[in-house]
């Protein structure tokens, strides 16, 4: 993994992935590391942990309607409109829910846990994720 700060899209694996969903129609390619990381049985890999938060992010910023902070690539798949009958992606609450659930899993037992461990900036990366949890799990209520 190729890191230069704590931000869910400051790492090389975010990066690639957002350029994939860049081109993407729709929300699986958005929800595919997630569904990954919550159905993954065995150990948690850092590059799908990375993709994984990268998703979360875009869920929780769009479900807050406040994008600003995403990368201008995402920002613009937001608006695209795309598909059969040519509307934006859809982003709902139950993408919320499996966002959060896949939070919990990798900041309790993964690979980029265990990195961020090593890393001395464990305790600011780890607030970063139980905040964005925090503002997952807000939306089911």
């Amino acid at each position: 993994m190729g890191a230069w700060g704590i931000g869910n899209f400051e790492n090389d694996d975010a990066v690639d992935w957002s350029y994939d969903i860049a081109d993407s129609k729709g929300v699986k390619v958005l929800t595919a590391p997630l569904r990954i990381v919550v159905s993954e049985a065995d150990y948690l890999e850092a590059p799908d942990c990375c993709q994984a938060l990268a998703s979360a992010e875009i869920v929780a910023k769009t479900l807050s309607q406040d994008t600003s902070d995403l990368p201008e690539e995402i920002q613009n798949w937001l608006k695209q409109k795309k598909g059969l009958f040519g509307k934006p992606p859809f982003i709902e609450k139950e993408h919320a829910s499996l966002a959060a659930e896949a939070v919990k899993r990798i900041i309790s037992d993964s690979e980029l846990k265990e990195l961020w461990e090593e890393s001395g900036e464990y305790d600011q990366w780890v607030s970063r994720q139980k905040h964005l949890l925090g503002v997952l799990e807000g939306f089911n209520q």
